[in-house]
């Protein structure tokens, strides 16, 4: 089992399950437990924010939290905040997650990319493409994965600072 861990200081590379908390469940979740959180929450979003990618957007309901958009295969995913490249590689279950930490110390996790067009270190600036995301067998779309955390607490990605 892998764990993702973020970190108040952005991530690194992914934790091993051995040396990763134990992730808690809602919203002050720092480990997040990406393979068994799929679940669905019905909670409303707020009109007008702009995210990721565009799709049909349900709220994480477990051990992530965080949004799902599920969008068209091949759909480019961009950054909503400008920022440092923390992490680009493949996580399993996920695709191809980037991380990138803002210089407000926000750290917005895209997951479900099928290929990336960033790495480690890159400077990017808010509405760039950093991916495009893969079809997920079990949604029968494409699928993008969005969260958020500041300070080592998991943020309501609706509610996070744009630039």
């Amino acid at each position: 089992e892998d764990l993702l861990v973020i970190p108040a200081g952005g991530a690194r590379e992914p934790a091993k399950a051995t040396d990763a908390p134990v992730a808690t469940a809602g919203p002050k979740a720092s480990a997040v437990d990406l393979p068994d959180a799929v679940r669905i929450s019905a909670k409303p979003l707020p009109a007008k924010t702009t995210w990721p990618c565009p799709g049909e957007i349900s709220y994480l309901d477990g051990k992530a939290f965080g949004v799902l958009i599920k969008t068209k295969d091949g759909e480019p995913q961009k950054t909503v905040a400008s920022g440092t490249v923390t992490f680009a590689d493949v996580f399993r279950g996920y695709g191809r997650v980037v991380m990138v930490i803002s210089k407000t110390g926000y750290t917005y996790v895209y997951g479900g990319n099928d290929t990336i067009a960033v790495q480690a270190g890159d400077r990017v600036r808010s509405g760039q493409e950093i991916g495009r995301t893969g079809l997920d067998a079990r949604h029968g779309s494409g699928v993008a994965y969005f969260l958020v955390s500041k300070d080592g607490e998991a943020v309501d990605p609706a509610l996070a600072p744009r630039d």
